[in-house]
């Protein structure tokens, strides 16, 4: 995966829709996947290899099209978007406070707060 790192490192970190789109949830495995866009991921960045496992799929055009976070009940959704922005800083890369925002508010809608319930 370093190679995919210093790939990205350069670019600036562009959600393919500054606001999430969908989100799918697996119970048992308490993975939590983030739509951004529908299109093919030409690729998957290990964003956080270890506890939480956070990986983001990035199209042709190095956006990010697709977030999975696994752990999403044992560390929520503050500590999802803080660990985002803190290794993609480390990667030379900002992630806006707008689509950090945004991210964190689809994360608390009704929908998404009941799926993480069940």
């Amino acid at each position: 995966m370093l190679r995919y790192h210093r790939l990205l490192g350069n670019m600036r970190p562009i959600f393919a829709n500054p606001t999430p789109i969908d989100y799918s949830y697996d119970q048992r495995g308490d993975v939590l996947y983030v739509t951004f866009a529908r299109e093919k991921a030409a690729r998957t960045l290990e964003v956080l290899p270890d506890w939480p496992m956070v990986t983001a799929d990035v199209n042709d055009q190095g956006q990010i099209v697709g977030v999975e976070y696994v752990g999403v009940k044992q560390f929520g959704s503050e500590t999802f978007v803080r660990l985002l922005k803190e290794r993609f800083r480390l990667l030379g890369m900002e992630i806006a406070e707008k689509e950090a925002a945004s991210l964190m508010s689809f994360m608390q809608t009704r929908e998404a707060e009941l799926a993480l319930a069940g």
